[in-house]
């Protein structure tokens, strides 16, 4: 082995150096998450009797947190990881207000920007508002309830999704807002789905108001 270094020559040093760190690190995450630090072998137990007793309380909450079984996503709403749908999280935050994910994170998902948004957008009767979750951020804009509509089920567990005709149309209806979020229409690639009919239908919906 040692010949096949030489052979080599120095080139092969730094690959040798960057390999024993990497196993390091491996050997140090490996030992630092081991189960028993995670997720200690008596929880379980622990959390059932203090359910039967307590039902659910802050401290238990906030136990199942710091284990990685749960995680907050506002004050009073909990959710498993990997269980909320991205496109259901923005009315789990705006709740008992409805809520669907229109905008710029629509007309990506339909395809007519090619930029993906930093944070989910989504439109609401609840009041405006930017949520930062373990989930990632959603920016929660306020519209009239005779402008809630033009929506589908979207996801795998009854997201809202605005078509892309409502899409643009919310962005154009929030265009005048104190944000400037809307300033600034992304270039658009129009799908063939798109129905000018149709958006033509939702502007004469609009009661201008301002995003409150």
């Amino acid at each position: 082995m040692f010949s096949i270094i030489e052979a080599a020559g120095w080139p092969i040093w730094p690959l040798i150096i960057s390999s024993i760190i990497a196993l390091a690190i491996i050997g140090e995450r490996f030992w630092s998450l081991r189960q028993a630090i995670v997720v200690p072998k008596n929880l379980l137990a622990e959390v059932t009797q203090e359910y039967r007793q307590n039902g659910v309380s802050p401290q238990m909450l906030a136990r199942l947190a710091a284990s990685g079984h749960v995680i907050r996503l506002r004050r009073g709403v909990w959710a498993l990881p990997n269980r909320v749908d991205p496109l259901a999280l923005p009315e789990y935050l705006t709740s008992p207000f409805p809520a669907y994910v229109s905008l710029q994170s629509a007309l990506y998902l339909h395809g007519m920007i090619s930029q993906m948004p930093a944070m989910t957008y989504a439109v609401s009767l609840a009041r405006t508002r930017r949520f930062t979750t373990p989930l990632g951020t959603v920016s929660v804009h306020h519209v009239q309830p005779a402008f809630f509509f033009g929506f589908e089920e979207a996801g795998r567990s009854g997201g809202r999704l605005a078509t892309p005709e409502k899409a643009l149309v919310d962005f154009l209806y929030l265009t005048p807002a104190r944000s400037n979020l809307f300033r600034v229409l992304p270039e658009l690639e129009w799908p063939k789905r798109f129905s000018v009919r149709a958006a033509r239908s939702i502007v004469k919906r609009i009661e201008p108001v301002s995003d409150s």
